[in-house]
């Protein structure tokens, strides 16, 4: 779809800290640019200081 292609394997996300509630999805965008930036899709320092924050609306067709 946008052409990024991701090795067919496990993600995992750790959203510590467990005490604090974690709802509504704010977290889907931070983790997404993340991922990007792992996969060398977006440079290393693309979330050096900002705060991300934002819910990821996924459209299916």
């Amino acid at each position: 779809m946008f052409g990024l292609g991701v090795a067919p394997k496990r993600i995992t996300v750790n959203l510590a800290s467990a005490d604090l509630p974690k709802e509504e999805g704010h977290f889907e965008l931070a983790i997404a640019l993340g991922v990007l930036i792992e996969m060398g899709a977006a440079p290393s320092h693309a979330g050096e200081g900002f705060a991300v924050m934002g819910s990821w609306a996924w459209m299916v067709r």
